[in-house]
């Protein structure tokens, strides 16, 4: 699997888009996976897309999930690209692992414990 390294991610009229830092990418050609996963190692959260067959992981890093909180909480839709690919699944897969990550030591604790931080702290 590649990975897709994300440059930015804005928030445009109530619109979320990850932009990736490679311009090259066709993100029109590309296919929504529906998925997330977590990577524990890595903090980070990591968005599966799809091309001709081949899978890619769109990483979002922690130092991006001050952001993804704020989509999460008023759930906008979110586009890979500027409005290019709509990540139908994003927000249920985030409720997922929102729900499974804390107090799951399968994750492993700096992972549960950044999770709570950012994203479950405040409630």
């Amino acid at each position: 699997m590649s990975n897709i390294t994300v440059d930015q991610i804005a928030i445009v009229d109530q619109k979320a888009m990850i932009i990736p830092k490679d311009d090259s990418f066709k993100v029109s050609s590309f296919k929504d996976a529906e998925r997330m996963l977590a990577d524990s190692d890595e903090l980070a959260f990591v968005y599966v897309v799809e091309n001709e067959g081949s899978f890619y992981q769109v990483r979002l890093p922690e130092m991006f999930w001050p952001i993804l909180e704020e989509i999460y909480e008023h759930h906008y839709p979110v586009y890979l690209g500027k409005e290019e690919l709509l990540l139908d699944s994003f927000q249920d897969e985030m409720e997922y692992l929102l729900d499974n990550i804390p107090d799951n030591n399968n994750y492993g604790s700096e992972m549960a414990d950044a999770v709570v931080k950012h994203f479950l702290e405040r409630k």
